[in-house]
C-alpha cells in the first residue's frame, strides 16, 4: 500500500476512489487560462475606456516628452551660466571650517 491509499502490488488505484492525478493539471491550466482571459478582459476595457476619453475630447492627448525634455534643457542652460558666477553653500562652509582652529579645546558645559 502507497501513500496515496493506492495497492501498488496490483497497479491500480481502488473502484471506489477517484484518481485525482489526471484531472489536477486540467483544473491547473484551466484555472490560468481563465485568469489570462481576465487580465486580457480588464486591458482591453482599460484600453477602450481611454480611447473612448481622449476621442471625446474628455482626456487631454499625452504630452509630447520629446519637447518637454529640449524646453528643460534649454531653460538650463539659459540659467547655467547666471548660476557659475556665484558661491555654492558648500564651498562657503568649507571656507568656513578652513578659517576655524581645529585645535581649539573650548570645555563643554555639561551642567545642563
Amino acid at each position: 500500500m502507497s501513500l496515496d491509499g493506492t495497492d501498488t502490488a496490483a497497479g491500480s488505484p481502488p473502484e471506489e476512489a477517484y484518481n485525482y492525478r489526471n484531472t489536477r493539471s486540467l483544473g491547473v491550466f484551466g484555472l490560468a487560462g481563465l485568469a489570462a482571459f481576465g487580465a486580457l478582459s480588464l486591458v482591453w476595457a482599460a484600453w477602450s475606456t481611454l480611447e473612448a476619453a481622449t476621442r471625446d475630447q474628455r482626456l487631454a492627448e499625452p504630452p509630447d516628452l520629446k519637447n518637454v525634455v529640449q524646453s528643460i534643457e534649454s531653460k538650463a542652460r539659459a540659467a547655467a551660466p547666471a548660476a557659475s558666477g556665484s558661491v555654492s553653500d558648500a564651498q562657503e562652509g568649507e571656507a568656513r571650517l578652513a578659517s576655524e582652529n581645529p585645535d581649539d579645546d573650548q570645555s563643554i558645559d555639561d551642567a545642563v
